[in-house]
């Protein structure tokens, strides 16, 4: 490399955004392009992880999922847009609703199997403050 391409790599990889795109500006430097260039296209980088950490930040289940959308946001890959991370929120939320569901379920089951009686004003009582008439419909199978 000539010292004027020595000194304009140096000046690129001194720039604020380069040591979080590292590669990114080591590609610019080594490519040759000019420091204008180089900060143009690194600042461009910036704005767009800004704009993209506010979109994942504003959709509405983030604030449900916080350490998933974390995850989301510190993911540095260009295919996490903003719409990505929707889908991806979207799919966790079906999944806890799906397993809140399936809990909720298993408790039922539970219930009915171990506990059918616990249905009247003293849960956990069995039959108590039932009329007979209630007692006599429950122990009908």
């Amino acid at each position: 490399m000539t010292e004027k391409a020595n000194s304009t790599r140096a000046l690129i990889m001194a720039l604020p955004e380069a040591q979080k795109y590292q590669t990114l500006a080591e590609n610019l430097a080594n490519n040759g392009a000019s420091l204008t260039e180089a900060r143009t296209v690194l600042t461009a980088k910036a704005e767009s992880d800004k704009q993209r950490i506010e979109g994942i930040k504003a959709l509405p289940l983030a604030s449900k999922y916080p350490e998933f959308t974390s995850k989301l946001i510190e993911c540095d890959s260009e295919a996490m847009t903003v719409t990505y991370a929707q889908t991806l929120l979207a799919a966790v939320d079906a999944q806890a609703m799906m397993q809140e569901k399936k809990t909720a379920f298993l408790f039922d089951a539970y219930m009915e199997k171990h506990s059918p009686k616990c249905v009247g004003p003293a849960a956990g009582d069995g039959n108590a403050g039932l009329t007979e008439d209630e007692k006599l419909l429950l122990s009908v199978k």
